[in-house]
């Protein structure tokens, strides 16, 4: 889990966007091994269920290489502990996989008091507003360390862990029982930012700190399991800023629906979109490291100050395997979606299925006024948003998607009360410009639909914004 779907920071200054997870000659030991043919790796993943971590476990619970033996999830990310545990149980029945005990960790890091904004934390803790089935938690479940410990213990292979969020729980394991150490093969970490800049932005701030977000939730427990001797893969932004996540992805899952996950997968993606495949990208390297490629290096975390969390190259540091972008980013999304789909390897996949295109929307700003021009009334589909920018005056068209059971005019009266800040009945959007391309789409620009009420409104680099106007979508 990176901690960002979208580039979510101020709404109302969508042109001001700040993002918010190669092996050399293939040498890298049994980290870089595929499995053998016929065996199962046994795999625990430890999550804060965000979105890329829900695409992750579903993945990882779909793949027939695995062996999922158990799901912690970490109190310190993204889910709101304990409601984490229910939803994790539920996404895993949705897909009928109703033997994987799961627990819920704390939710106070080993040191500090950093956590994810709360409007992420509220997203993930609805889910995304996927619809799950109900599931009771079990009689006498334990907690994330318990769980870890004494499934970590138990197994008769050596575990696979894979961490999608803050390593909270995974220190207190270590620490609880440092032998869980010698019977993990290895830890396939999604964190770190080694030599690309960082997604984190202190709040009040418009500039990125050169941390990656799971790293800077727990720096304490960051370095402990750096310290602690299993071998360790991080895929971090490094790897993961070479996998975007397009709208052409959306359109591949859309074209193999086939399995709860996958329809799952597309329903997730329908609502929220993460910029990048972080999150998958660690669990395909811990199922089929080979479509991921690494190199070793030496690694030391920050503990202390602003920058705490940061990863850097130190030749005093810890050696692990640091992910590469992946060389051929289409067979990676292709495997994703085969697993997801229950397709073999050899087995072609369906083409990709666009939403039929529904109407146009055109956006112009004179520099006082915003015309929006768009039918009050559309079905759900595609729209093609184009920007009249003429006078080159620097301004994004911003589509929104409103909550259910609000007003335009509820929303646009707490943009003004609130300047700079994204209304929190604003659900999911998209940025449509005819001058950037950095976190923008650029005009004319396919915008996907779903039911509900939307809102268009021009922005300019300084942040003012101008409203347009609305439209609903039916179906």
């Amino acid at each position: 889990m990176n901690g960002m779907f979208r580039p979510i920071a101020a709404w109302a200054a969508a042109l001001l966007l700040v993002t918010s997870c190669g092996s050399d000659d293939g040498d890298g030991g049994a980290a870089t091994s595929a499995p053998a043919e016929g065996v199962k790796v046994p795999v625990v993943v430890d999550t804060d269920l965000a979105l890329d971590d829900i695409l992750a476990l579903l993945y990882v619970a779909s793949s027939p290489e695995v062996d999922l033996l158990a799901v912690t999830v970490t109190g310190t990310g993204e889910v709101i502990c304990p409601v984490g545990a229910q939803r994790a149980r539920a996404l895993l029945a949705a897909i009928d996989v109703t033997d994987v005990p799961v627990a819920c960790g704390d939710r106070s890091p080993l040191s500090g008091d950093r956590e994810f904004p709360l409007t992420w934390r509220t997203l993930a803790s609805r889910a995304y507003d996927l619809e799950l089935p109900d599931v009771a938690a079990p009689a006498g479940t334990p907690d994330a360390v318990t769980l870890l410990t004494e499934t970590i213990n138990s197994s008769a292979q050596p575990v696979t862990l894979l961490t999608l969020g803050p390593l909270t729980d995974v220190a207190q394991a270590l620490r609880s029982d440092p032998t869980i150490a010698d019977r993990l093969a290895r830890i396939v970490m999604m964190g770190g930012a080694v030599a690309v800049d960082g997604n984190v932005v202190p709040e009040g701030s418009d500039t990125a700190i050169p941390v990656e977000w799971n790293f800077y939730i727990d720096p304490e427990a960051d370095a402990a399991v750096l310290a602690s001797g299993v071998p360790i893969t991080l895929v971090g932004l490094d790897a993961t800023n070479g996998v975007p996540m397009t709208e052409d992805v959306q359109y591949l899952l859309n074209g193999n629906v086939g399995t709860p996950a996958i329809a799952l997968a597309g329903a997730a993606l329908n609502n929220y979109v993460p910029t990048y495949l972080w999150d998958p990208l660690a669990a395909i390297s811990a199922i089929e490291p080979t479509l991921v490629p690494s190199h070793e290096a030496t690694i030391a975390v920050d503990i202390e100050g602003d920058d705490a969390g940061r990863t850097f190259a130190d030749p005093a540091g810890t050696a692990v395997l640091v992910a590469d972008p992946p060389a051929d980013p289409t067979a990676v999304i292709g495997h994703w979606v085969r697993v997801l789909a229950g397709l073999g390897p050899d087995e072609p996949l369906g083409e990709p299925k666009q939403p039929p295109l529904v109407g146009y929307v055109n956006v112009g700003f004179d520099g006082t006024t915003c015309t929006a021009t768009a039918p009050t009334e559309l079905p759900v589909g595609t729209v093609l948003v184009t920007v009249d920018d003429p006078s080159d005056l620097g301004f994004a068209a911003i589509v929104s998607h409103i909550v259910e059971g609000v007003t335009w005019e509820e929303v646009m009266a707490y943009a003004l009360a609130h300047p700079g800040e994204q209304p929190p009945m604003v659900d999911d959007f998209e940025i449509v410009t005819a001058t950037r391309t950095d976190g923008t789409l650029t005009s004319p620009a396919p915008v996907e639909l779903q039911p509900g009420l939307y809102g268009v409104v021009c922005t300019t680099v300084d942040g003012a914004f101008y409203r347009g106007t609305s439209f609903t979508v039916t179906g």
